[in-house]
């Protein structure tokens, strides 16, 4: 076994250096082709003996993004546009685009809150962020030009959710902000400027929303088609705004447009809003793609080439990641041996990518083709330092590259080829959560291909202290760090580590901890659970890897100024943080409320449940209690639309789980 890792290690590290070594000399091609087959069969040999990994399974090289949670957008270079909120260490928002070898920071407009949306192949990025006067705005990006506010339509106060095609044309839609005038649907270029494409029905509330853009300059959207009906539209310059809903639904969504012009989305209709995902071409009209079998489907992703991404949602709740395309139809991609799965995206390669719940009920990125199935991305990964997790892949390009959030921030995975590896810095190691006052260890491991290469790593806590810059050596292409650190007051912190090479070069990574009061009453939790997604009268929410996070004071604190309960949610994509929380019960589980920030957006509110095994004076708590059933969490966020007043759900995880919520499939709770 240690001459097989031995015989791996060293082709790996030689795959790495591969650049340095024909640039010093060794360029024969003899030499190179006996190389490349000594290293074929050392990696074939170690993939055959682990696992679950076929002796011809691709490898991937993996980058480090660092902390990155909404706004992940990949294009077909490989280079990625992304966001990171920490939102209760009261610092503005960062956003950054990845060009392939290193990030650069993308600009406000001026505020302190920036969210990336889109990116185009010639690194062009789309955004929202804050003016000084608290405005939002959307913006695009470059490294030649800067943050550039597109502004907004005439009457209008705001601009939001701005797509990009490779030609630099933007959609999106403006708004009066929390007054009228509604929503128009807009498009924007440098040469033309910013044009209403108007609406499918004049009078009051007529609005509309664009939502995905092809080259050929196609928009597809959805506007208001009379009573509470709203419809997706698709906008050319030759045919204006068309209603595209030809089969009376209550509600129909696009979500992406393809290359030849396909238009899909999702479809709901009353009472269930389970819906199901359509298929729209001008030639053939709108298609409904049914449900194969469970009670509705969900798109949330497409190839410009018109393979579909989503999931299938069965009577039991559980989703199963599906794939559609024209010539094959729609298929359930199974799961990594537990009950539940979501597909994210998908490529014209034939691959699409996901989350899914292994036999152990662990959320693991995977990657699904018709060839090898659906397999475990955590499986693949060519120098992955000990105790990385991937959890979801969220997007795909057509050249293989993935960027999947794992347990040590966002990740960068690109099909092993020869070239510079760099160093790759592994998952913080803590408790996920600790009492206030107490000791708190951490730790991280990095590999490197330059052996002999001297690191400095620095450390901070979140609470406003750091270590100081400490050196780190390595031995044998690896290195770690530890510190220790106690927090004076309970909340939800971020731990950092930035690991740099003598260049600069570095590679963070975070990890939130929650810092309980050890007084009765205090409850706290953190943990990960599969939820489905969420239909409703807008774009469907993905469902897949939750993460929660909250504390709260006890009843005597609470009262006290100053004492405030900490709330987190995160799917990718879709982070809600809290900006009040009050105790609504407290018994064998505690029941939480109060209002917070949706993606950075004000006006949402929410009510959540969190169940552990039992109740005592010191931590009741469960470790992966979800295979039991014992520890279950469950939320649901809403918000109030302004032109109806109805109240529209945003996300449910309570719904088919009951009051006590959804297994946990990692985590603790604590009540006392």
């Amino acid at each position: 076994m240690k001459q097989r890792n031995d015989a791996v290690a060293t082709a790996r590290r030689f795959l790495c250096q591969w650049p340095r070594i024909l640039a010093g000399g060794l360029a024969l091609a003899a030499v190179a082709a006996a190389a490349q087959s000594d290293i074929a069969a050392a990696t074939a040999g170690a993939a055959a003996a682990d696992a679950g990994r076929p002796a011809a399974a691709a490898l991937y090289r993996v980058t480090s993004l660092g902390p990155g949670d909404i706004g992940v957008a990949l294009n077909a270079k490989g280079q990625v546009a992304f966001t990171h909120a920490d939102p209760f260490a009261g610092e503005p928002t960062r956003a950054w685009f990845y060009d392939g070898a290193r990030k650069h920071e993308i600009g406000t407009l001026g505020g302190t809150f920036v969210r990336t949306r889109g990116l185009n192949d010639a690194g062009e990025v789309t955004g929202v962020g804050d003016t000084p006067a608290g405005i939002i705005r959307s913006f695009v990006w470059s490294r030649r030009h800067g943050t550039v506010d597109v502004g907004t339509l005439p009457g209008m106060l705001t601009s939001w959710e701005p797509v990009i095609n490779n030609r630099g044309v933007v959609a999106g839609y403006a708004d009066g902000g929390t007054r009228p005038p509604w929503a128009r649907a807009f498009r924007w270029s440098v040469a033309g400027g910013i044009e209403d494409l108007g609406v499918l029905l004049d009078g009051d509330p007529a609005s509309s929303y664009a939502t995905a853009i092809n080259d050929a300059g196609l928009i597809a959207g959805t506007a208001w088609a009379g009573g509470s009906d709203y419809h997706a539209f698709a906008w050319t310059r030759a045919g204006g705004m068309v209603d595209i809903d030809t089969l009376g639904n209550h509600h129909s969504t696009p979500v992406a447009v393809g290359a030849g012009g396909e238009v899909a989305g999702n479809l709901t209709n009353p009472p269930d809003n389970y819906g199901s995902v359509f298929w729209w071409t001008r030639q053939g009209g709108m298609r409904d793609l049914g449900a194969a079998g469970g009670q509705g489907t969900n798109i949330f992703g497409m190839s410009r080439g018109g393979r579909i991404a989503g999931v299938i949602i069965y009577p039991d709740f559980s989703n199963h990641a599906m794939t559609w395309t024209r010539a094959g139809g729609m298929r359930d991609l199974g799961t990594l041996g537990g009950h539940s799965s979501a597909a994210q995206a998908a490529n014209d390669r034939g691959q699409v990518v996901g989350v899914a719940l292994t036999a152990d009920d662990r959320a693991h990125a995977f990657v699904w083709s018709e060839k090898d199935g659906m397999v475990d991305l955590n499986t693949r990964l060519a120098r992955a330092p000990a105790g990385l997790e991937l959890i979801t892949a969220v997007a795909i390009a057509d050249n293989g590259t993935i960027v999947a959030s794992s347990n040590a921030g966002l990740l960068v995975l690109t099909p092993f080829t020869a070239g510079p590896c760099g160093h790759v810095a592994g998952p913080i190691a803590a408790a996920d959560m600790v009492a206030q006052g107490a000791p708190l260890d951490a730790s991280l491991g990095f590999v490197t291909d330059d052996a002999a290469a001297r690191y400095t790593v620095a450390w901070s806590w979140g609470d406003g202290t750091a270590e100081r810059v400490r050196g780190v050596g390595t031995h044998d292409g690896r290195g770690g760090a530890s510190a220790r650190h106690a927090y004076a007051a309970p909340g939800i912190y971020t731990i950092t580590a930035d690991v740099r090479d003598q260049a600069g070069n570095g590679a963070t990574v975070a990890r939130r901890v929650v810092v309980h009061a050890p007084a009765p009453g205090a409850a706290a939790g953190t943990g990960t659970v599969m939820v489905p997604a969420t239909r409703g009268l807008g774009a469907p929410r993905p469902g897949g890897a939750a993460r929660f996070h909250f504390v709260t004071p006890p009843p005597q604190q609470a009262r006290s100024a100053g004492a405030r309960g900490r709330f987190l949610f995160d799917l990718p994509g879709f982070v809600f943080a809290s900006d009040d929380v009050r105790v609504a019960a407290q018994g064998t589980g505690v029941q939480l409320a109060g209002t917070g920030k949706l993606n950075g957006a004000s006006g949402y509110r929410f009510t959540a449940t969190a169940t552990a095994t039992a109740v005592a004076a010191t931590a009741a708590a469960t470790d992966r209690g979800g295979r039991d059933g014992a520890a279950r969490f469950g939320i649901r966020i809403w918000h109030t639309d302004p032109l109806t007043g109805a109240d529209v759900v945003d996300h449910d995880s309570l719904a088919g789980a009951g009051a006590a919520g959804r297994a946990l499939s990692a985590g603790r709770i604590v009540l006392q």
